[in-house]
């Protein structure tokens, strides 16, 4: 599976594109998240910030980006065209956001990568993940990227084994896809282009594009 096969890095993100290549394993994109910023391209601390907004680190945030009163912005990170981070959101590292992005309340975000137009309904969580473009997540959605134990993991699809050399794996989630409130993706988990997780489903593996995960007793996968 390359990366290809699940987004299309947009030209928002061009300045990273040397890091992010189509033909790569999308488990690659996320190994480079941090290189991607280890080249000098951040101003210093932005002015004239709200008073309640903390910035540690280096940031680049673009001119028409929306804060609010309060959040926590923990570098390095970019925050690109028109992003809206709502109250109280925390950015812990690494995050880099495409055109349009809007930021949860009270929401989690460290290591990943957000494209453009990308929605987070509050109390999301998102750590170690590519999101493609157009991704909509629930309120309170989860992807989780601690591993229990100390492995190889492996994911359920026929032929992608996840890079050994991340010790934290997210979600790898397609284009257009939807993750519904109070969903879980498991370390690991990969979605399609157009997939659907309903709302409570714990999914883990590979959803194929344009397919849905629900719960019905047991998880149930099926075509949209």
């Amino acid at each position: 599976m390359k990366a290809a096969d699940f987004f299309t890095l947009p030209a928002s993100l061009a300045p990273f594109g040397e890091f992010f290549h189509a033909d790569a394993s999308p488990w690659a994109w996320v190994r480079n998240i941090q290189a991607a910023f280890a080249i000098e391209r951040f101003a210093a601390k932005p002015q004239n910030l709200p008073p309640g907004i903390h910035v540690q680190g280096f940031v680049y945030i673009h001119p028409s980006v929306i804060l609010p009163h309060t959040a926590t912005l923990l570098g390095p990170l970019w925050l690109g065209e028109d992003t809206v981070v709502l109250p109280g959101a925390i950015l812990r590292g690494n995050v880099i956001t495409g055109k349009g992005c809007t930021l949860a309340a009270g929401g989690l975000f460290e290591n990943c990568v957000l494209m453009d137009r990308v929605t987070s309904e509050h109390l999301t969580h998102v750590a170690d993940s590519i999101i493609g473009t157009g991704v909509y997540l629930g309120v309170g959605a989860t992807l989780a990227s601690r591993r229990l134990e100390p492995r190889i993991a492996r994911s359920r699809s026929v032929d992608l084994v996840i890079e050994e050399s991340l010790e934290r794996i997210g979600a790898i989630v397609g284009d257009d896809a939807v993750v519904c409130s109070q969903a879980v993706l498991n370390p690991g988990s990969l979605l399609g282009r157009r997939s659907l997780v309903m709302p409570g489903v714990v999914f883990s593996g590979h959803l194929p594009s344009s397919s849905k995960a629900s719960a019905r007793g047991d998880l149930d996968i099926s075509a949209l």
